[in-house]
């Protein structure tokens, strides 16, 4: 069964537990097919394998969380034109069944790796994460350095901070981190359950089971997340700091622990560029690149640059 919040639209958790946020999946433009590995079934897409040679390798997309493989679609298809492209969804989503094994990054990379082994897709691989996508494929690439060309991150998660790092926002805010953190934490709950209820979200969906996994691997301290060694990859990195013109409304009984919107996500965009730099300045061939036009979903309202940064890295020798 489809697991996904709608088939039009979707709730998200925009920003890693920051609001819920309403947005409109992009169209499923190409056909999908199934591969078999340790007896669960995956759905995938491939094309542009005509177009393998020693310039252009594999570009392999990985999903934000709970998303299926049409995440990228856009993009996946602008490229399928000169360089091959492989999508698949994870574990428990779009037409994936659901296997036996915690949605970890690490074991979401494993399970990339036994796909693209089963397909004898060549290697290196260009890696495209969007979201928890971008944990997913800076795992690959910390345990499988050899199998990756180079990482595009679309507006990834804050997987390289601990909670100490993520409270910044809040303290720039003057609010108490715990009361922040409990008002996240507890309304989303509320708005899981009538989800639930309504029945958009099925009580052992996919979408569930990575959001808890999501929840585990943010409380855990970095070094313990198993994201391998720091892989010495070209990377090229974009965030969105687009200010929400509207702003979903907070579900009955809670109030914000922040009193302006607009404030609130000044602060949380200038805390991000204060992360993302921080990082960049530690790595070696690396490009950030941040727009005002864009939010979370990058790659659907920037595409075209999306497409730009893999091509950087598809024309690095």
């Amino acid at each position: 069964m489809k697991n996904i919040l709608t088939q039009k639209s979707r709730w998200i958790l925009f920003g890693l537990s920051i609001c819920i946020w309403p947005i409109f999946g992009q169209n499923n433009t190409s056909q999908s097919d199934f591969i078999e590995i340790e007896g669960y079934k995956y759905e995938y897409k491939l094309a542009g394998m005509n177009h393998l040679n020693e310039k252009n390798h594999v570009v392999i997309f990985e999903s934000g969380l709970g998303e299926d493989l049409n995440s990228f679609n856009v993009v996946y298809d602008s490229l399928s034109k000169f360089t091959p492209v492989f999508a698949y969804s994870r574990s428990g989503l779009g037409n994936s069944e659901q296997n036996n094994v915690a949605p970890t990054p690490l074991n979401s990379a494993k399970l990339l790796q036994k796909l693209t082994k089963h397909l004898k897709l060549p290697e290196p691989y260009i890696l495209v994460g969007h979201s928890w996508g971008g944990a997913i494929i800076r795992t690959y690439a910390g345990h499988f350095p050899t199998e990756v060309k180079g990482l595009i991150y679309v507006d990834p998660n804050d997987f390289m901070r601990n909670k100490e790092e993520r409270d910044r926002k809040w303290l720039d805010l003057k609010i108490d981190p715990k009361v922040a953190n409990e008002f996240i934490e507890d309304s989303f709950k509320v708005y899981l359950k009538e989800m639930m209820a309504s029945g958009k979200i099925e009580e052992k969906s996919g979408i569930l089971l990575e959001l808890d996994e999501t929840t585990k691997f943010h409380k855990r301290l970095v070094e313990d997340r198993q994201l391998g060694v720091e892989p010495e990859k070209p990377m090229v990195v974009f965030a969105g700091l687009k200010i929400p013109e509207t702003v979903p409304p907070v579900p009955k009984g809670f109030v914000k622990p922040w009193k302006d919107d607009a404030e609130f996500f000044k602060v949380k965009n200038k805390d991000r560029v204060r992360h993302l730099t921080e990082w960049m300045l530690k790595l070696n061939d690396c490009e950030l690149i941040f727009s005002t036009n864009a939010s979370h979903y990058f790659h659907y309202e920037e595409p075209v640059l999306v497409i730009q940064g893999i091509q950087r890295i598809i024309n690095l020798k």
